[in-house]
């Protein structure tokens, strides 16, 4: 923890890997301590414009553990910036089905949703994910906004 906490993720990862081999007690937690060191690892990546490595360090983390959701709004973002938008509109359909009763919550993917849209040049089907946005986030969502808008 105390590597992960100083930005050395790659060590850390070594660290938890190790203990995770060791077997006992400790064994589930330091998994998990694992793939939270990678998806950490991953935001690092993306701040630093590896966004690549990003997406291939959460889509380890899901791989492993898919009940890891909070993982997938920074996943479908990364598909979104290589392009790969089909990826970046199933990531974001998949959260929103996972947090569908959190209204506020839904507004991003279904924003994101639409930007994958947009890219790929369906418009109707762009449209229709910011009204959703803006259906479950009226007051504060400038990112629906302006989609709709075509900023």
């Amino acid at each position: 923890v105390e590597l992960r906490n100083a930005n050395e993720y790659e060590a850390a990862i070594f660290e938890f890997s190790r203990a995770v081999e060791a077997g006992g007690a400790l064994a589930e937690t330091a998994r998990r301590e694992a793939l939270a060191t990678r998806m950490s690892f991953g935001l690092a990546l993306y701040r630093a414009n590896g966004i690549g490595s990003a997406v291939t360090n959460w889509e380890s983390v899901l791989a492993e553990d898919p009940s890891l959701i909070y993982v997938l709004p920074y996943l479908a973002r990364g598909y979104y910036d290589l392009g790969r938008y089909r990826a970046g509109i199933d990531t974001a359909q998949r959260l929103a089905k996972l947090i569908k009763d959190h209204a506020f919550a839904l507004a991003n993917p279904y924003s994101l949703a639409a930007d994958c849209y947009a890219k790929l040049g369906n418009d109707s089907e762009a449209r229709r994910y910011y009204s959703l946005s803006l259906a479950v986030d009226p007051i504060l969502n400038y990112w629906a906004l302006t989609g709709l808008a075509g900023e």
